[in-house]
This record gives structure tokens, C-alpha cells and sequence, in this order.
């Protein structure tokens, strides 16, 4: 197989990698066999430094000959639906709040403002699956190559921690980070 680099959306120049394709419309629906047709098509369109957004729309154009329904189409667009929510992030943890309610968490509020041991911070949703009540912090970015920093994680588990040491019905049992891009990886300083 041939060696291309691809031009990341952050602008950082990688290895492309065709199981991320087979992977992205297996999640979006394609069987495998489609999956891996649609990833030699796009290897076989695609040049070294093509940015990710080229190759994204390559990808549709594939998913879409085979495609008749637009069912994966669409599945596979979502991530681009999502960054349409904004500039803000409210939307964003109001459709964070839905999935949580049809997965069966009881949504108990949304932005609510909580005062914890060390001051008062607003949880953007507060939910409950069986006995366990969860902390949800929401990050939302409406561009490409934007990741959400380990600095958002520690800041969140420093909250959650500070309703820890209360002692009362504010009692937080899980505290999660939810975004709609990746969340950075840790990276070795050279």
C-alpha cells in the first residue's frame, strides 16, 4: 500500500490511515464489505497532502454510490451537524442532556448554578442513573481542530471534588468531560 500524508485540520501532517474510514462508516452503518470499498476508492482519489476536509468529502461522495437511502450519509455527516450548533456551547448541552434522557439518565437540570465547598460553579447537566447522580461538564467547539485540553478534565475533577467535601444532597457520585471533537491527548515535551 502506498504511503500518503494528509494535512490534519489542526495542520499537523500525518500518515493517512484507511482503517480510520473503515471505521467511521462501519459506526455510521456500512457493512464491512461496503466499509472497505469505500476506503480503497477514497486511497485510490486521494494525493499526499490533502487536508482531512478533502478527504471527508471524498469519503461522502463514496458513502453516497452506495448509499441509497442517505441513511449513512447522514450518520456519517453528524459530527459536522453537531459543529453547526454554534458559536455557543447551550444548544450543544441541551442535545447532551436529550441523549442522556433516552438512554435512560434522569435529567435533573441543565446549567444549574451549585454552590460546592470552595464556591459556586455551574454544572452544565446534572443527571441520575439509578443511585448514582452524574456531574457533566460539556465542551463544544464549532471549528475543526480544535481538541479540548487536559486542562478542561482537571478543572472539572477539582469541581466535582469540591461537592465531595460537602455533606448534603448536592452530593455528586460521577464527574464526566463530554465533547463533540477529541480530547487531546497527552503529549511527550521533546
Amino acid at each position: 500500500m502506498k504511503k500518503i500524508y494528509v494535512i490534519k485540520a489542526d495542520g499537523h501532517r500525518v500518515l493517512f490511515d484507511p482503517n480510520k474510514v473503515i471505521r467511521t462508516c462501519i459506526r455510521a452503518g456500512a457493512s464491512r464489505k461496503e466499509a472497505k470499498r469505500i476506503a480503497k476508492n477514497t486511497l485510490n482519489m486521494i494525493r499526499n497532502d490533502f487536508t482531512t476536509r478533502e478527504i471527508y468529502k471524498i469519503v461522502l461522495s463514496n458513502i453516497s454510490k452506495i448509499d441509497r437511502g442517505n441513511i449513512i450519509r447522514h450518520r456519517y455527516r453528524l459530527k459536522e451537524a453537531i459543529m453547526k450548533m454554534g458559536p455557543a456551547g447551550f444548544p450543544f448541552e441541551s442535545f447532551i442532556s436529550q441523549i442522556l434522557s433516552n438512554y435512560g439518565y434522569e435529567v435533573e437540570g441543565v446549567r444549574n448554578k451549585i454552590h460546592g465547598k470552595c464556591g459556586k460553579h455551574e454544572i452544565d447537566v446534572i443527571a441520575k442513573l439509578k443511585d448514582r447522580r452524574f456531574m457533566v461538564e460539556c465542551k463544544y467547539h464549532h471549528r475543526r481542530g480544535i481538541h479540548t485540553s487536559l486542562k478542561t478534565a482537571l478543572y472539572t475533577h477539582a469541581r466535582f471534588f469540591s461537592f465531595s467535601l460537602l455533606k448534603t444532597d448536592t452530593i455528586l457520585d460521577i464527574g464526566k468531560v463530554l465533547s463533540n471533537p477529541a480530547i487531546q491527548k497527552c503529549q511527550k515535551k521533546s
